[in-house]
């Protein structure tokens, strides 16, 4: 398996505290963190940043809904619905009492929620544009919900939580499905494999598995991937890659299917100086964001075949 030597490129550093998501739309990036700021950007002419939207706090999660609704997880457990067209607030809600952790959207019509709480809360509305509504809430755990991913057909939400279980639920109605333990110090990242019925899990230990879904949840592959608490996972478009931040400064590359090692991107490559908390993928670049407020781009991440 060929390993991948690239150099980072830093896009921009334009916010003042840690960064903790990123999410794109229209050809844009989306970066928000520490400073409660959404800064939008072109990766093609970084010095062009823009605010497009401000709260009162820090912002712990990003997700796109419709072509131009944007969700923001608070610190202080408020749910904040954008249009982004109209660059302007639609709703804000206390979703959590604690802060919102990490969003999913399984379709226009439903979002769902983890919080610092250790609940989920599933939110609708009847028609675009009109005033969400709680419509469940089901406490999950006595740690924090971490992490959210939606199976690739949409039917079903992984949820991981922070004393180090799993969980797979109805997405349409936050049903429960199975639950199990799966990294002993706490889950974060998650992530359902585009081509197989797995999931791919990553903890405060600092290690991925693949959970075989058609047969009891079983562990088909465990390895020690990081040296600290791994925040995310994401495939590649083309699915053949699959990436991973951490707390220990890094990012690494992976073969989506065997997970042999691809590459190891660092601060000696132009990388991340403290923890690394998010990812996005642009075609075959992947973006990072972390504590040290560094956006970079690592140009052709994902190589397909």
């Amino acid at each position: 398996m060929t390993k991948r030597t690239m150099t980072g490129d830093l896009l921009h550093r334009d916010h003042s505290g840690a960064i903790y998501a990123l999410a794109e739309h229209d050809g844009q990036l989306l970066s928000a963190g520490g400073d409660g700021l959404v800064l939008a950007w072109e990766a093609t002419a970084p010095d062009r940043t823009r605010a497009i939207a401000r709260i009162a706090g820090p912002i712990y999660a990003l997700a796109r809904g419709g072509p131009d609704e944007l969700a923001l997880g608070s610190a202080a457990g408020t749910l904040h619905l954008l249009n982004l067209r109209e660059r302007r607030e639609q709703h804000a809600l206390q979703a959590h009492a604690m802060g919102v952790y990490t969003l999913a959207w399984p379709h226009s019509g439903a979002l769902v929620t983890g919080g610092g709480d250790g609940s989920l809360a599933l939110w609708e509305r009847t028609e675009t544009g009109a005033p969400w509504a709680l419509r469940r809430r089901i406490p999950l755990s006595d740690a924090k919900v971490r992490g959210l991913a939606l199976s690739p057909d949409g039917a079903t939400l992984g949820a991981a939580t922070g004393d180090g279980w799993l969980h797979l639920l109805d997405a349409g109605t936050l049903n429960a499905i199975a639950s199990w333990a799966a990294h002993e110090e706490g889950a974060h990242a998650l992530a359902f494999h585009p081509r197989k019925s797995a999931l791919v899990s990553g903890g405060k230990d600092g290690h991925l598995r693949i959970w075989d879904l058609r047969n009891g949840q079983r562990a088909i592959l465990a390895l020690p991937a990081h040296r600290s608490t791994i925040y995310q996972a994401a495939f590649s478009p083309s699915d053949a890659t699959l990436a991973t931040a951490s707390r220990d400064k890094t990012v690494k590359l992976w073969h989506a299917d065997s997970l042999d090692t691809l590459g190891r991107l660092d601060a000696r490559t132009g990388g991340h100086a403290h923890s690394v908390n998010a990812l996005q993928w642009r075609g075959f670049d992947l973006i990072s964001a972390g504590d040290d407020r560094r956006v970079v781009r690592w140009s052709g991440a994902d190589q397909k075949g």
